[in-house]
C-alpha cells in the first residue's frame, strides 16, 4: 500500500510541474528585417501531451503611438492540427478593431490580439525558458526600434473605460487558467549585430545623472518611461561616451534605447 500511495504522489507530481505554469510576453525588434516578432517566454513548467500543448482563448494587447499602422505579417505557432505533431501552418491571430486615442491616453493606440480557436491548434514540446514565437506584424514605418511599442502593462496601464473595453493581458496554453506575469523586450536579434553592440551604462540605479560608454560612436538614442513617455531623444551624435543629466526624472523604471549606425540596444534604468 505504501508503494502504491508513493506511486501516486509521484505521478501527481509529475502532472503538476509538466503544465505550465507562468510566462511572460516578449516583444522583438528584428534590425533586418524591421518587423517586431510577438513571443512567448516560458518561466515554469513543460507540456508535453496534446492537452498541455493546446491552445485555449488568450488575449495579447499592444499599445502602438497613434497614427502607426499595424499589421500581422506571418503567423508561426501554435500550429493547426499539431496534436500528434504533424501540423504545419501557424494558426490565426485576429486583430479585433483597435480604440484610436482614447481621452485615457490619448497619445496611443490599443489593439488585441486574440487566437482563433478552430481547428485546434497545438503547440510542439515546451519547456522552462523557452522563447515562442507568435506572429511577425509590422508597425509603422520606422527603420529603427521604437520603444513606444509595447504590449499592454497591465499594472500601470489605464482602463480604457470610455471605450468599454478591457485590454488586460492573459494567456492560456494546456487549460482555460490565465497566465501572464509581465513584458519583456528586445532590440537587434542578429548575433552578428549584437557583437558589435557592446555597450556600458552607469551608475545603474542612478541619481543625477548616466554615463553611457560605447566602442562604437553613438548616434541617437531616447529614455522613455514604462508609459511610452519619453523624456529625452538626442540625435545626429557621433560620440563613444555621453553624460547624461537626469535630476528632472521623478523615482523610476526608464528604457535606454540607443543607436551606433549598426543597431539599436535596450537597457532598462531604475531612478532612486
Amino acid at each position: 500500500m505504501k508503494v502504491l500511495f508513493s506511486l501516486i504522489l509521484s505521478c501527481a507530481s509529475l502532472m503538476a510541474f509538466s503544465q505550465i505554469t507562468s510566462l511572460n510576453f516578449l516583444l522583438n525588434h528584428n534590425c533586418e528585417t524591421n518587423l517586431y516578432e510577438v513571443k512567448l517566454k516560458i518561466l515554469e513548467g513543460s507540456a508535453a501531451t496534446a492537452g498541455e500543448r493546446s491552445q485555449f482563448n488568450s488575449q495579447i494587447s499592444m499599445v502602438i503611438p497613434t497614427g502607426l499602422d499595424f499589421e500581422i505579417i506571418e503567423l508561426f505557432n501554435p500550429l493547426k492540427n499539431n496534436q500528434n505533431y504533424e501540423g504545419t501552418e501557424g494558426m490565426n491571430w485576429s486583430t479585433f478593431t483597435p480604440v484610436i486615442s482614447p481621452p485615457e491616453q490619448s497619445e496611443s493606440d490599443f489593439y488585441s490580439i486574440a487566437p482563433q480557436l478552430s481547428p485546434a491548434s497545438f503547440y510542439n514540446n515546451l519547456s522552462e525558458g523557452d522563447e515562442v514565437l507568435l506572429f511577425t506584424c509590422e508597425i509603422g514605418e520606422d527603420t529603427e526600434y521604437n520603444p513606444n511599442i509595447r504590449f499592454y502593462d497591465n499594472d500601470n496601464d489605464p482602463a480604457i473605460q470610455s471605450a468599454g473595453s478591457d485590454f488586460r493581458n492573459g494567456f492560456a496554453i494546456g487549460s482555460p487558467s490565465q497566465l501572464y506575469n509581465t513584458n519583456e523586450y528586445k532590440s537587434c536579434l542578429s548575433s552578428s549585430v549584437n557583437q558589435e553592440l557592446n555597450l556600458n551604462v552607469y551608475p545603474n540605479p542612478f541619481v543625477d545623472q548616466l554615463v553611457i560608454e560605447s566602442e562604437l560612436p553613438i548616434t541617437s538614442f531616447t529614455i522613455n518611461d514604462l508609459n511610452g513617455m519619453l523624456h529625452y531623444s538626442k540625435s545626429n551624435l557621433n560620440s563613444e561616451r555621453l553624460i547624461i543629466p537626469t535630476n528632472d526624472l521623478v523615482s523610476g523604471i526608464y528604457t535606454l534605447v540607443y543607436n551606433n549606425g549598426k543597431g539599436s540596444k535596450v537597457v532598462k534604468l531604475l531612478k532612486l
